[in-house]
């Protein structure tokens, strides 16, 4: 499977912001084993959508369309990273007055292509920091 984008963002809603975090040589090899876990694993929590006319589900058809454009497809995984940032700021609202907070971690994104298949995949996932995605420097 060809990785032909793939991106780490530290999403730190404490202060409100989306770091992008250069990603290492091996993290393609990352990426590879977090999808192997993920199709193995059957308590991984998996979204599937209702509609593709949601903001994130149309960010990701357009990434598939237009992945020739680096900048194009830079933008919208931005997007993604500002409107996952925008939703834990709103659950971490909610959550405060119970005393808990939002877990914190980074949002990898990848868009794959499956020669076999002629197929694109895209993975979507936050994850909690590991020495790829680490907030130490925030």
């Amino acid at each position: 499977m060809e990785i032909v984008f793939q991106t780490i963002r530290i999403i730190d809603y404490e202060n409100n912001a989306v770091y992008v975090r250069d990603t290492p040589e091996t993290f393609s090899d990352y990426v590879r084993t977090l999808i192997a876990y993920i199709n193995e694993n059957a308590s991984i929590r998996e979204y599937h959508t209702r509609s593709t006319n949601t903001e994130v589900i149309s960010c990701i058809l357009d990434v598939v369309k237009n992945q020739i454009d680096v900048n194009f497809v830079t933008d919208k995984m931005n997007f993604i990273a500002n409107r996952l940032l925008l939703k834990e700021q709103e659950a971490q609202t909610s959550v405060a007055r119970m005393n808990t907070n939002v877990q914190k971690g980074s949002l990898i994104q990848a868009l794959m292509y499956n020669e076999e298949k002629d197929e694109h995949i895209y993975l979507l996932a936050k994850v909690e920091h590991t020495d790829f995605v680490d907030d130490e420097d925030f």
